[in-house]
């Protein structure tokens, strides 16, 4: 009778060997979450950390067969999960959550929700490694391993082993190339270029077609009371030149912009290539970065001193950078006309007026090839008037004597030349 009624009462040690087996598996998810981490060189410390983690649950899912004691006492404090927890989510590349989620469910979850049966375990164990109401005849409850420990280095130490230094290599190597796209080795010398900025004008040729180069002409009728105040050259051509081949994939420039505004970038090449352009400015931020062929426009600000990046990484090639810069500001010392130029399509020309009288003055653009959007501010950069002209049209604004105007004239469609034209109204 006494024997049943110990049958009654006696811990279920199959719990134990569930524990250990779950441990098991936390510690191989915990073992390919780390090798994600490593590879993806964002997560490289957690790799490490949770590769420690996996080799000491599989050491505790070991030792809880020989001696099941505290196993309440380790899982019930839930700070520890949670910070390991966060830590994964914030610099573990996201994939560490899984881990931890499955010990704090799946693990602590287990513990606790059996908590009643491992205390009685743990009183019921006699501290020799034999469970005390265990039939030794019966042992698939429990598993003594106390005898069967193994010396020298386990298989999935050297699994383990293994893997992280595959992971190492990679993420070395995932460095590496990175590394070597953002600056050139030391193999390849700096290539830096001095510039002559060339006061000729610049034919826009749209694909590298010559055949679709832009023509231009002016014939527009302009009162012989109104003489020309000035021509305004065309816009400075900056260039560098280049050759990039498989040992110089990447070329850099240092360039400074002259004043504000607005300047185009085109590659003219040998043949038709694909390359990356990068424009940074001396705080490291990017004004710039295309990758492809073509031309791009940027706005540049006056004395910064940029660094242009160009790269290749396909075929050797020679080419040539073209940089058209903003021009200068105009002056209207009295009404009358001024003989100016588009080069790129968006470019804007800045012009200053100050009237010696009040009254109403007419603006007007005269070309056969341009389009063009003007704005006219006041010195508090309060907009007066803007309007869209197209050749020979007029536009009228009442302007007060004394008092300078900027006046910007932006390319809408077209480029050439054209005659910008103040006068007083009659």
């Amino acid at each position: 009778m006494s024997d049943n009624n110990n049958n009654s009462i006696r811990p279920d040690y199959s719990l134990v060997k569930r524990l250990s087996d779950k441990l098991s598996t936390e510690s191989t998810i915990w073992i390919v979450i780390a090798i994600f981490q490593i590879l993806s060189c964002v997560g490289l410390p957690m790799g490490i950390y949770n590769i420690v983690v996996s080799i000491q649950q599989k050491k505790y899912s070991q030792k809880i067969l020989n001696d099941p004691r505290g196993i309440c006492a380790t899982f019930e404090p839930l700070s520890g999960s949670i910070i390991t927890l966060i830590f994964n989510m914030f610099f573990g590349a996201l994939i560490g959550v899984a881990g931890s989620l499955y010990h704090i469910i799946g693990i602590r979850g287990f513990v606790m929700d059996h908590r009643d049966e491992f205390e009685r375990i743990e009183l019921d164990f006699n501290g020799s490694g034999v469970p005390t109401n265990v039939p030794t005849t019966n042992p698939q409850y429990y598993v003594n391993k106390t005898s069967s420990k193994s010396s020298g280095m386990s298989s999935l130490s050297i699994i383990i082993l293994v893997f992280l230094g595959v992971g190492l290599i990679a993420g070395i190597m995932s460095f590496l190339i990175i590394s070597r796209r953002k600056s050139v080795s030391t193999d390849n010398v700096r290539q830096t270029s001095v510039f002559v900025r060339e006061q000729t004008s610049y034919t826009h040729v749209y694909n590298n077609d010559s055949s679709s180069a832009v023509t231009t002409s002016t014939s527009a009728s302009v009162p012989v009371s109104y003489e020309e105040i000035c021509s305004v050259d065309p816009s400075n051509v900056v260039t560098f030149t280049g050759e990039i081949n498989e040992n110089l994939t990447s070329m850099y420039f240092d360039y400074t912009a002259p004043r504000d505004g607005l300047y185009e970038f085109v590659i003219q090449e040998d043949n038709d290539f694909r390359y990356d352009v990068v424009v940074t400015d001396i705080y490291g931020n990017r004004a710039l970065s295309y990758s492809f062929t073509g031309v791009q426009r940027v706005n540049l600000s006056e004395g910064m001193d940029y660094q242009i990046e160009c790269t290749n990484y396909y075929d050797p090639i020679s080419f040539t950078l073209m940089i058209i810069e903003q021009k200068e500001t105009a002056v209207f010392t009295q009404p009358g006309i001024i003989n100016d130029s588009f080069e790129f399509e968006g470019q804007v020309n800045n012009y200053t007026f100050t009237p010696e009288q009040s009254g109403e003055y007419t603006l007007q653009i005269n070309s056969d090839t341009v389009y063009a959007e003007v704005e006219i501010t006041d010195i508090y950069s309060n907009s007066i008037a803007s309007y869209r002209t197209a050749s020979y049209d007029d536009y009228s604004v009442t302007l007060s004597a004394g008092s300078e105007y900027s006046i910007s004239v932006t390319d809408t469609i077209g480029v050439g030349d054209y005659e910008f034209m103040i006068v007083e109204a009659n």
